[in-house]
């Protein structure tokens, strides 16, 4: 997961409709951090052992380095066996999305995605065993200082793979999260409920942004500038629709949001020191794009990007399916569920001719 191809949101399709000839910043936290020691709570005497982290502080560092390492290799040549062997999930899936559109870019593009880079600044966040996934915040050596929020999870019994990863904006600050006395963080049931929605809730509620504008479960999700932007999308393609005829200026085309299945459905949540749970969860939708029955000699051509992730780059196309792949950073209180960030990657398309 490179920091050079975050994107906090969904940008338009790049569609053009034919018609007969028409071309259509983490509060403290110390539950182990690479600069410092500084702040790490000191054991007292007692009785009862002290809980074992779900990994060492080294050992976590370990994966980290090892993740890093294979992770620019990988993204040199576009390697997507090598970057599974360390990537999984929606995180993976994203990679694989971003790989298959590669020779769309500009090389200047290609050459900041393909240099190497270093989590900087790392914090980890440990919950106690048996948990078997262990999270961390870093910023990025390229130069960008906002933050990202990685989880490393080895669920399938094999080695730790990076299973979650949101960079955030740049004004963008995560809630504290509680760390005990041992320097643990606490690992939170995602079918807890805290408020409103349980962490694994998430995804049902955010999608019903995309699909209905939030007229059902999606109420229950506070207004961010996360959840704005999906209702401001939903608005603006049932409104409008795509698919601009160059001759009249007219959409020929309908679109709208699908909910669709992650490529993980795992969600990991840690306690905040307020009592609320942090989330990070997979999530995922198709933008389905058709022709409108008025315009019968009308059709559609895909975008470079729709053409590297599977659509026809030829023939009258009467419709389109674009799927993406997304990761949401949540906060969660009795009092309210705030999307505070979200990652996603354009995965796939699929056509169909007349």
């Amino acid at each position: 997961m490179s920091p050079s191809t975050r994107f906090a949101h969904l940008r338009p399709l790049a569609l053009t409709a034919l018609g007969t000839s028409v071309a259509l910043a983490l509060g403290a936290c110390d539950a182990g951090s690479d600069t410092s020691s500084a702040g790490s709570p000191t054991p007292s005497a007692s009785r009862t052992p002290a809980p074992k982290g779900a990994i060492s502080k080294a050992a976590a560092q370990q994966v980290v380095d090892h993740f890093q390492a294979v992770n620019n290799a990988a993204n040199a040549t576009r390697d997507a066996k090598l970057l599974g062997t360390v990537e999984a999930g929606v995180p993976y899936a994203q990679d694989q999305g971003v790989y298959k559109q590669w020779k769309t870019w500009t090389a200047k593009k290609q050459k900041t995605y393909s240099s190497p880079f270093a989590y900087k600044n790392r914090q980890y966040l440990i919950p106690a065993a048996p948990a078997t996934w262990f999270a961390m915040t870093a910023t990025s050596s390229d130069g960008d200082k906002s933050r990202g929020m990685f989880v490393f999870d080895k669920a399938d019994g094999g080695p730790y793979k990076m299973s979650g990863a949101v960079w955030l904006g740049k004004k963008t600050t995560l809630p504290k999260i509680a760390v005990d006395r041992h320097g643990l963080a606490e690992s939170v049931n995602p079918a807890q409920q805290v408020g409103a929605l349980a962490p694994n809730q998430l995804r049902t509620a955010y999608e019903d942004l995309w699909e209905t504008g939030g007229a059902q479960e999606g109420k229950k999700l506070a207004s961010t500038a996360e959840t704005k932007e999906a209702i401001s999308r939903y608005r603006h393609y049932k409104a409008h629709g795509t698919g601009k005829d160059d001759q009249t200026g007219k959409n020929i085309a309908d679109s709208w949001f699908v909910t669709a299945e992650p490529a993980s459905s795992t969600v990991y949540a840690l306690r905040l020191a307020n009592g609320g749970v942090l989330a990070v969860a997979g999530t995922a939708h198709t933008q389905k794009t058709v022709v409108k029955p008025q315009y019968p000699n009308g059709y559609l051509q895909a975008g470079e990007a729709q053409i590297a992730l599977g659509a026809s780059g030829s023939g009258e196309i009467y419709s389109i399916n674009d799927t993406y792949q997304g990761q949401l950073l949540a906060a969660l209180t009795p009092q309210s569920a705030q999307v505070i960030d979200s990652e996603w990657e354009h995965v796939g398309s699929a056509s169909t001719q007349r």
